[in-house]
């Protein structure tokens, strides 16, 4: 994943989706 990418994941302003998507991200990497 790039940055660009995971900046079009977090653009949502709730955190809960941003912290579910890093930990998404992490997993998959």
């Amino acid at each position: 994943m790039s940055a660009h990418t995971i900046l079009a994941s977090t653009g949502s302003p709730d955190q809960d989706t941003v912290a579910g998507r890093l930990t998404e991200l992490m997993d998959a990497g």
